[in-house]
């Protein structure tokens, strides 16, 4: 048995800081007053003023300025804070306190990031300076003020300075072949299913194990209140398949948690150990929303891999570790307004993977074995059923369609019975309703996840497939602009909840009266306000197609809405989506249509030429529903490289650096 001691630098954020370095002479200075809480352990950054800033936006002589802050080395999302926009001054007054709860012990070995930048409204932030403080020697005793001058952006820190975020403690020892007959049950971990039956002893796989023992940590990142809810999850790389995925427990409430949890790796020859290594990231556990990274080291005497170099599997490991980041299970969809891009994102790569690895390489992925879908259909759908009940069945589920017939919400059953019914019989429920408010009475009750297949406000499953398609197609979403020309009907809500937070653009075309509910529209503005993308609201088919990079439209009469068919296609006249509406899009413009597809809509010379993308896009309506079952039902990672929504998504990985007793974070 031995002990390893590893110092690494820690595994980047996915959160990539953007923006535009080296446009600008840096020039001028900020006003601080550093403190210190003792009593409340928060580290106070009062954010005065700053002068004499360089001018952000040459082309329009100003400075739209703000303030950020990072505590280093944690460049999360969880360590960053930011002031509010003072327009048109290289002079701003800003007043604000950025507070850090962050232990004195901590804190000596913390760096304080403080950045100056211009606010650009389409997203292309300039740095104007920064300055970094160490706290090694700070003397919090004596407030004062202070001024600092910018410098330019220090591109060293990264790469010169160890990434402290805490330590970790393990024991590892690897148990020969010949020693290795067979263990207590209680002493090897083995997944849910293995075994069946009493417990007994069991025979391991041939060959030698690897036994790694995780006892503490302590100084981890508080991420809540003081403290963290930790945890361990170890891979044996290069296998990061769910086979050797090992977690331990949650402990509540600590930044200095003991687990005393053993990972067992078995079948492994001594010759194997030059080509593997443990990768063993720490969690923090948030029951509602995406779990925190909190550090990660890998263990190895060689390469990491089987024949490859460490930095080639690097983008991928990163983001896989991203995505078990993103904790969506057990998570109800009813709009795309509750899922931030960092939860969209893991849903579209689940299922390009799920497509991959069933359509092109023909394999069975049974990931929903044993677990079953209660379907309920108020308004009647060919794609949205043939989606789900193939999709279901191809991953080992059950699906059970219930018809108006079998089943209507609140009539001869109340919603909350039939919620808590459902919730004892299936695992899952995906309804199309005529009022979303009957999915958030459904949801409200059921104690399983709710699936909004459709409703008179939203059609989230949709824009999944439209986004997947739009992906598969152009490589890339950030960047494209989308053209609604049509109705303002669920669909284009689904697009206004969505578009901005993976930076494309939407401008949308709709006759008078038609235009989307005031309500959507109103938070639409503030997310593209927020993400920096443009919205525009038109009545001009021919301006919303301008320079465009998709055009899309949907049915102009809905069902239920037949009584109104005469005066809608009176009122939708000149909205019709044809070549000549595409000759002022760009040059490599698509089209999109979720079906079924009237020829007043759009004519037959777009919707069956190569630019249309409708029949890609009704396939990879069961696609994205797979991948969004999987999401909400299982913690499976995707086998494929992650995505490409932007350059740099996923930045440096970990190095490896093996020393002696304790690893630190």
């Amino acid at each position: 048995m031995f002990a390893l001691q590893t110092s690494i630098n820690s595994m980047m954020s996915v959160y990539s800081e953007t923006g535009d370095y080296g446009n600008v002479r840096v020039s001028g200075e900020i006003l601080l007053n550093i403190s210190y809480s003792y009593k409340t352990g928060a580290l106070n950054v009062l954010v005065r003023e700053c002068r004499c800033l360089a001018t952000g936006d040459e082309r329009r002589q100003r400075t739209d300025a703000y303030v950020k802050t990072y505590l280093l080395p944690d460049k999360s999302r969880q360590s960053k804070r930011k002031t509010s926009i003072k327009s048109n001054t290289t002079n701003p007054v800003f007043n604000e306190n950025l507070r850090y709860v962050v232990s004195h012990s901590q804190l000596e070995m913390r760096t304080l990031q403080v950045s100056v930048w211009h606010h650009d409204r389409f997203g292309h932030n300039n740095f104007l300076g920064e300055t970094e403080l160490t706290f090694d020697s700070w003397e919090f005793e004596t407030q004062i003020e202070e001024w600092f001058a910018l410098q330019p952006r220090n591109e060293s820190y990264v790469d010169s300075v160890m990434h402290y975020k805490g330590e970790l403690t393990v024991v590892l020892k690897y148990i020969p072949a010949e020693r290795n007959v067979s263990l207590p049950l209680d002493q090897v971990q083995v997944k849910k299913g293995f075994l069946k039956g009493k417990k007994k002893n069991i025979t391991l796989p041939k060959g030698g194990m690897v036994e790694l023992l995780v006892k503490e940590a302590k100084n981890l990142t508080a991420v809540k209140g003081g403290s963290s809810d930790p945890f361990v999850k170890g891979y044996l790389l290069p296998d990061d398949k769910k086979s050797t995925k090992h977690k331990t427990a949650v402990v509540k409430r600590t930044v200095n948690p003991r687990w005393n949890h053993t990972f067992t790796y078995c079948g492994l020859q001594h010759s194997d150990l030059d080509s593997v290594c443990l990768e063993l990231t720490v969690w923090d556990r948030e029951p509602f929303a995406s779990n925190v990274f909190l550090g990660g080291v890998r263990l190895g005497a060689g390469t990491g891999s089987s024949g490859e170099k460490l930095e080639e599997m690097r983008g991928e490991r990163v983001g896989k570790a991203a995505l078990d980041s993103v904790n969506l299970e057990g998570r109800s969809f009813l709009t795309l307004k509750d899922f931030n891009a960092e939860e969209i994102k893991p849903i579209l790569w689940v299922s390009a993977d799920l497509k991959h690895r069933i359509k092109h390489r023909g394999e069975y992925v049974p990931l929903l074995q044993g677990k079953s879908i209660a379907m309920i259909f108020e308004k009647r759908s060919t794609r949205t059923r043939m989606a789900t009940e193939t999709g279901f069945s191809l991953l080992g589920g059950h699906p059970c369609f219930l018809t108006p017939q079998d089943i209507h919400l609140g009539v001869n059953e109340s919603t909350t019975d039939t919620a808590r019914v459902l919730s004892g019989l299936a695992d899952v429920v995906l309804a199309r309703v005529y009022s979303h408010s009957s999915l958030e009475h459904l949801d409200i009750d059921a104690s399983i996840p709710v699936i909004n297949g459709l409703s008179d406000l939203y059609h989230p499953i949709q824009v999944l497939a439209d986004l997947s398609t739009l992906q598969e197609h152009y490589g890339s979403l950030k960047g494209l602009t989308l053209a609604w020309i049509g109705d303002g009907n669920n669909v284009l809500h689904s697009f206004m909840m969505s578009l901005a937070k993976l930076g494309v653009n939407l401008k949308v075309a709709t006759p008078k009266g038609y235009e989307p509910d005031a309500n959507v529209t109103q938070e639409a503005q503030l997310l593209s306000k927020q993400f920096g993308t443009k919205l525009q609201f038109l009545m001009d088919p021919m301006e919303a197609a301008r320079h465009s990079s998709v055009l899309v439209t949907d049915t102009w009469v809905s069902m239920g809405q037949e009584e109104e068919k005469k005066k809608r296609l009176k009122d939708f006249h000149g909205y019709q989506i044809t070549m000549q509406t595409g000759s002022v899009a760009a040059p490599d413009w698509t089209f999109l249509h979720c079906l079924p597809r009237k020829a007043e809509e759009v004519d037959d010379e777009v919707f069956y030429s190569p630019r249309s993308l409708v029949f890609t896009e009704a396939e990879n309506h069961k696609w994205t529903i797979m991948g969004l079952m999987v999401c909400i039902l299982t913690d499976y990672t995707p086998q494929i490289p992650k995505l490409k929504f932007k350059k740099n998504m996923w930045e440096k990985d970990i190095k490896n650096r093996i020393l002696s007793s304790v690893c630190h974070l």
